[in-house]
């Protein structure tokens, strides 16, 4: 009974432990690839609170510290062909000032998109920014394992920016604000490879596959055919029904 009571106890402390909601905070800036000395620093766009029944996420609320509008507004001079927009995302709360620049030892993770994306995200356009969430699939352990950024309902361009000019809905152009959607996802398991079974050797002791059969003669394929044409050539034809009939032999007699 005791055994049953501290079982049941330990289990209800792994599952409240893995109900609890879990908060990152989302840091995003402008990147140069060309200088990073002028790349912009770390800035927070704000925080998500990951919600979780039991080993499963079923929640995802981001609240927004800074607008993207308001960054894209602020930052419009700093960017140039190769600017990359980048998002980072560090579980628990931490200060823009104490990130690295650089994302080698970065305490979270980093994506990034080309920045010129952020040109569709415009009011009244049909673009807006998606952020995936991926899941750990260990019930124990319930936190995020990866994340991605996008920008979508645009046309992209050859160079891979969006292709001008930017589609609006009709009507009022609608608010400054801009829509950000959050997506939960599982990790994608891969089957584990099939391994196939070593051919059998070979009745001559090569390697390898077996030799294609060799093909068959024009006689091996079709001497049913020929033989029944060569049996009716052999046979001995009749003789003609239309001579004269022979003379009636000397004893016969004429019937009256």
């Amino acid at each position: 009974m005791l055994f049953g009571f501290t079982l049941l106890c330990l289990v209800g402390a792994v599952l409240t432990a893995a109900a609890e909601p879990k908060s990152y905070t989302l840091f995003h800036r402008l990147y140069s690839p060309t200088s990073p000395s002028a790349s912009s620093s770390w800035s927070t766009r704000g925080s998500i609170e990951v919600g979780f029944d039991g080993p499963f996420a079923t929640t995802a609320d981001l609240q927004s510290v800074e607008k993207l509008s308001t960054f894209i507004e602020s930052h419009s001079v700093q960017k140039d062909a190769d600017s990359l927009y980048q998002v980072a995302l560090v579980q628990g709360s931490q200060e823009a000032s104490a990130l690295p620049k650089s994302v080698i030892g970065f305490p979270g993770q980093v994506v990034a998109v080309r920045a010129c994306l952020l040109d569709a995200l415009i009011p009244g356009s049909y673009a807006f920014d998606v952020l995936g969430l991926t899941l750990s699939s260990n019930s124990s352990k319930a936190f995020v394992h990866s994340f991605n950024y996008d920008v979508v309902g645009i046309t992209r361009g050859a160079d891979g920016c969006p292709r001008l000019p930017i589609p609006r809905k009709g009507g009022s152009a609608g608010s400054k604000e801009v829509v950000t959607k959050v997506s939960l996802g599982a990790p994608e398991v891969v089957e584990a490879p099939r391994l196939r079974t070593p051919p059998r050797p070979r009745a001559d002791g090569a390697t390898g596959a077996e030799p294609p059969p060799k093909e068959k003669s024009f006689l091996e394929k079709y001497w049913y055919y020929i033989l029944p044409v060569l049996v009716l050539l052999a046979l001995p034809s009749d003789g003609g029904g239309g001579g004269e009939a022979p003379p009636a032999s000397a004893g016969a007699r004429r019937i009256r």
